[in-house]
C-alpha cells in the first residue's frame, strides 16, 4: 500500500504514516525510492494500537419528538393551563 492509501484507510494524514515509519513503529518496504507498507503490517499495527470503544466514545443523535406540535409558548409550556392556550383559569 502507498503511504496515501494507508493514510486514507486510517483517516489520518500521510505525514502521520510517514512519522510512524520513520519511528520504526510501522515496517516499510522500499520499491526503488517509493515507500510502501504491507497490508498485513498496517493491519497488525492497527490491531496492536486500537483500544476498545467505551461509553465516552459514543454519542447519541437527538431527533425531534414526532408527537410535539411545536406550539409551545415562550415559557416552554405547551399550551398553558391544562393544555389550553391562554394561561390563567
Amino acid at each position: 500500500m502507498t503511504v496515501n492509501e494507508v493514510a486514507e484507510s486510517w483517516a489520518v494524514s500521510p505525514k502521520t504514516v510517514r512519522r510512524l515509519v520513520a519511528a520504526g513503529q510501522l515496517p516499510e518496504v522500499r520499491v526503488g525510492r517509493a515507500l510502501r507498507v504491507r497490508r498485513t503490517d498496517a493491519a497488525a499495527y492497527l490491531e496492536a494500537h486500537l483500544r476498545p470503544l467505551t461509553a465516552q466514545d459514543t454519542f447519541q443523535v437527538v431527533h425531534p419528538d414526532p408527537d410535539s406540535s411545536g406550539s409551545e409558548d415562550h415559557h416552554g409550556d405547551p399550551g398553558g393551563v391544562d393544555g389550553v392556550a391562554g394561561g390563567t383559569p
